[in-house]
């Protein structure tokens, strides 16, 4: 994959059974011209019908496809860094919903990994891509919050009021430092 190169990016989905994946961005590829959905996988039960026809049936015939350029990743918070290390050591391309990782330190081992291997790593955060966004940080308030904001260099806590419904989970869904909570 280059720049020059015309051709639809071809991707993978690992955990192609999520609400994430089947009603945003499994349905976005499918419409874009730019990018091509090529194999996907479910351990939760069979690949949704729209998309049984490119059904691999592990996570790794996934991420071992020969014409799968770029991984996607909307497992469970916890099983987020082993699966981006696979993909990864694959030399696949990976965007990976939020949060990527737990900690700080995870992430900067993963990123620097993808540097090693040659590979593109994302965290799928759209929100910085939202026009409402935009407007909000480049407006002239904003200018005193964004220079306390960014760079991120290391662990922020964030205090609010939101009340969440907690039920027991498997020590692998684990949400790590972040509580899955929507922005």
């Amino acid at each position: 994959m280059s720049v020059a190169d015309t051709s639809p990016v071809r991707f993978g989905v690992i955990g192609a059974r999520s609400m994430v994946a089947t009603k945003a961005v499994m349905p976005a590829i499918d419409a874009s011209e730019r990018a091509q959905l090529t194999s996907v996988s479910s351990l939760g039960g069979p690949v949704p019908e729209r998309w049984e026809h490119l059904g691999a049936g592990l996570y790794d015939d996934v991420i071992d496809h020969p014409d799968v350029e770029v991984v996607y990743i909307p497992l469970p918070n916890g099983l987020h860094l082993e699966w981006v290390e696979r993909a990864i050591a694959a030399g696949k391309h990976v965007m990976c919903e939020k949060p990527i990782t737990p900690t700080a330190a995870d992430a900067q081992r993963l990123a620097d990994s993808a540097e090693r291997a040659g590979v593109l790593l994302a965290e799928a955060w759209m929100t910085p891509f939202d026009a409402r966004w935009r407007r909000a940080m480049s407006s002239p308030r904003s200018a005193d919050r964004r220079a306390a904001c960014f760079p991120v260099n290391g662990s922020r806590s964030i205090s609010s009021a939101i009340c969440l419904a907690w039920r027991r989970r498997p020590a692998s869904w684990s949400t790590g430092s972040v509580r899955a909570a929507s922005i």
